[in-house]
């Protein structure tokens, strides 16, 4: 006689890898990690630590050191960064068993996702990685940093705040007789694809008319950005110079918030009670040659661990900005020559 089956019990699902949770991605079966007894299950490649400092990715799990904590320099290391890889090695972020194994990994898997987006979030992805295309430079990280930042905020839902591009930008001089572009044509047409299918999902929307009107004026950027490239991004006709130093009213006519500093949770670490954030300041100031008259602004982006019973809000994270209580941020290393 065969004697009854005991009834099989029901594997509880997965946690969600901290990749998955960083960039709103499923990579859990990628890298198995049934067996692991320190660190995230699924990171069986990432666990000993082997550097001699104490990098913000850093937990001590079960008695061992582990890469209990992301960084988002891993998003733009996956997407192409190679300053973001340095940066992230500076700091001692890479010093663990199997990082670049994974990272490699991570890198095939941003490839599939960018090349042909299918949401909303890929399409972000997309716009970062085009960001990071050669000639990559330190304020081309640092704007995929930004927009990273500012749209994981928005689509998180973390406040009601939103994100304008309008009041980023730097009350200069009202005198505006010069102009220049960042000739980065692939960008505008990435952001372009981007307005493409944000318009076609709120088709009807009371927020049409204001989406169609900010594609009209991103095209007017895309011929301008075209235009200049062969002068490095200088305008030359008075037309275009008056256009580009009205761009930010512009703007600001399509919006109804103020755009202020935000900040967002990236991950939690339960074990060492401390969450990864991800912030924006008040932008940096950035002149192009000697000309005061071609003067800009600058994300700038933090990131930083915050004890878990704190989680800062908007409102608590500008309190910190004001009183000067702040660290970590990413922009000054990228950009030295920025000031605030």
């Amino acid at each position: 006689m065969i004697p009854p089956q005991k009834p099989r019990k029901r594997r509880s699902p997965r946690p969600p890898h901290p990749f998955d949770t960083l960039h709103g991605t499923h990579t859990g079966a990628l890298i198995p990690g049934e067996d692991l007894a320190t660190g995230h299950r699924h990171d069986h490649y990432i666990t000993a630590y082997h550097g001699t400092g104490t990098p913000l990715t850093l937990s001590i799990i079960n008695g061992k050191p582990v890469r209990g904590l992301p960084s988002v320099l891993d998003v733009m290391a996956g997407l192409g960064s190679q300053k973001a890889a340095q940066l992230l090695t500076s700091r001692g972020d890479t010093a663990y068993d199997g990082y670049a194994e994974q990272v490699a990994a991570v890198t095939t898997l941003l490839r599939q996702h960018t090349a042909d987006p299918a949401s909303l979030s890929s399409l972000h992805l997309r716009l970062a990685r085009t960001l990071l295309e050669a000639p990559e430079a330190a304020a081309r990280l640092n704007a995929a940093l930004g927009f990273w930042i500012s749209t994981r905020h928005l689509l998180l839902l973390y406040t009601k705040q939103s994100y304008t591009v309008a009041e980023r930008s730097l009350r200069i001089s009202p005198t505006r007789t010069a102009a220049a572009i960042e000739p980065a044509v692939a960008v505008y047409d990435a952001l372009l694809a981007t307005l493409t299918h944000v318009t076609k999902a709120l088709e009807g929307h009371t927020a049409s008319a204001q989406l169609t009107r900010f594609t009209e004026v991103v095209q007017r950027l895309r011929t301008l950005a075209s235009t200049a490239q062969s002068d490095g991004g200088r305008l030359r006709e008075s037309e275009d110079i008056a256009y580009v130093n009205d761009v930010d009213r512009r703007l600001k006519a399509l919006v109804t918030t103020t755009d202020t500093p935000l900040v967002v949770d990236v991950h939690t670490e339960p074990s060492s009670q401390r969450v990864l954030e991800a912030g924006l300041g008040a932008p940096l100031v950035v002149a192009i040659g000697q000309e005061s008259a071609l003067r800009g602004a600058r994300f700038h982006c933090y990131e930083f661990t915050h004890p878990l019973a704190q989680r800062l809000t908007d409102t608590a994270w500008q309190a910190l900005l004001k009183a000067g209580q702040v660290q970590g941020s990413l922009s000054t290393t990228l950009l030295p020559a920025a000031r605030q």
